[in-house]
């Protein structure tokens, strides 16, 4: 029997103001279809939400419409 490979580990970088509200995201995207999440430039929304997505229990996620998203400039 061949074991399935490793999942790599989702860490969000604590040094970024996101990591501050990973559990409260986690729990939106779990108990809503749509969230919209708003910061500073720089908070980690681009880089983070994809991993916060996984964690949250999403087998897959569109990354670059999560970019997209979340970096388009206002």
């Amino acid at each position: 029997m061949t074991e399935a490979p490793a999942q790599p580990t989702i860490e969000v970088d604590p040094q970024l103001p996101i990591a501050a509200e990973v559990e409260r995201i986690a729990q939106l995207i779990r108990d809503h279809q749509v969230v919209v999440v708003a910061g500073e430039t720089g908070s980690g929304k681009t880089t983070q939400l994809p991993k916060i997505c996984l964690m949250a229990g999403r087998e897959r996620i569109f990354g670059s419409w999560v970019t997209k998203c979340a970096s388009r400039a206002r």
